[in-house]
């Protein structure tokens, strides 16, 4: 089975340019039988594709899954496996220290905001004694 490079790309949420991209890249092999010269991906096409989606969605960049494609030993996918886990952990933690501090402005609005229904109530009073 064949798929065109806009059917293959709708069906992975990218792009055409995206395909072509990796064509270029050595990262696809579509088949150019058609006598327009058409890209036709066969299904191991769609393996390769997968693989890239997932790397795209463990937080990889384009430049360090095309250095997966190029590692040639299990030891160097886990050390790019462990880089990446690191790299997330920090992220992670940056992150959740973020929150932490979005929070707390949270709670500080929140107590400005009682302060300023307060004064108004008190200044309501005043205004009922004029």
């Amino acid at each position: 089975m064949y798929y065109k490079i806009g059917a293959l790309a709708k069906r992975f949420g990218v792009t055409p340019q995206a395909l072509r991209f990796y064509e270029r890249h050595g990262l696809l092999l579509p088949a150019r039988e058609s006598e327009g010269g058409d890209r036709r991906y066969q299904s191991r096409n769609l393996k390769w594709l997968y693989s890239i989606r997932r790397y795209h969605d463990l937080g990889y960049s384009l430049e360090e899954t095309l250095e997966l494609f190029s590692c040639e030993s299990v030891q160097e996918l886990d050390v790019m496996a462990a880089a990446k886990e690191r790299e997330t952990r920090a992220e992670l933690e940056l992150l959740e220290s973020r929150l932490g501090a979005l929070r707390r402005q949270r709670e500080d609005l929140e107590r400005i905001g009682q302060l300023l229904h307060r004064c108004e109530m008190a200044e309501m009073h005043r205004l009922w004694l004029v």
